[in-house]
């Protein structure tokens, strides 16, 4: 019986996020039944290749799949937004944000800025901001404000605690914001692959 306090993990990519990940989704579906998650987000880069896969995956092992993807964000602080769909119209809205970017850049690539994000577009789907690590206490305030201003209720800051060095300092600094604004926390790993045993060919992928 799984000794994890309940958990769901929001942020993870497969190997359909190009260089990125290192694991297949229905790999990533059965490890995160097999650790007793209550549910797992597949949020893929600008892209749903791995959601069919993941679906299958979770509809055998009777795990809650949250259907997303995530992207980066280019400004004065960048940072990775996921964003999940909260039911068919969301997952309808998602899709056309996704085809949109693509179609405006050339083929395996995208670019999002700010200006590029209207909340209307986005109904019906909740969004996650992960700004970078060594963001500054500014970087972070600028981040949640434009939260505030474009998703009010529907928002999270993504705290990912990776057991390094500054974790404890990256906590401090989103606690502080979070106070400031209101904007909650909540809880991501930002996922590459399913076991450590990937790695080495996760490193090969980002090298």
């Amino acid at each position: 019986m799984s000794t994890l306090p309940p958990y769901a993990e929001l942020r993870c990519l497969s190997n359909f996020s190009f260089l990125r990940g290192a694991s297949h989704p229905e790999e990533l579906v059965e490890r995160a039944k097999e650790l007793g998650y209550e549910a797992l987000a597949i949020a893929d880069e600008c892209s749903m290749a791995g959601i069919v896969r993941a679906h299958v995956a979770a509809k055998a092992h009777g795990l809650k799949l949250v259907v997303g993807a995530q992207f980066a964000v280019q400004c004065d602080a960048p940072f990775a937004l996921t964003v999940l769909a909260t039911n068919l119209n969301g997952y309808g809205n998602l899709c056309e944000f996704i085809t949109r970017l693509r179609r405006a850049s050339e083929k395996g690539t995208y670019q999002l800025h700010l200006e590029d994000i209207a909340a209307e577009a986005l109904a019906d789907c909740v969004v996650i901001a992960s700004p970078e690590r060594g963001a500054t206490p500014a970087q972070l305030l600028a981040v949640a404000r434009w939260l505030l201003a474009h998703f009010i209720g529907r928002c999270w800051l993504g705290v990912e605690l990776l057991r390094q060095l500054d974790d404890e300092m990256v906590l401090h600094r989103l606690r502080q914001t979070s106070a400031l604004t209101a904007v909650p926390l909540v809880a991501t790993g930002d996922v590459h692959m399913h076991v450590r045993s990937r790695k080495p060919l996760q490193d090969v992928l980002t090298a």
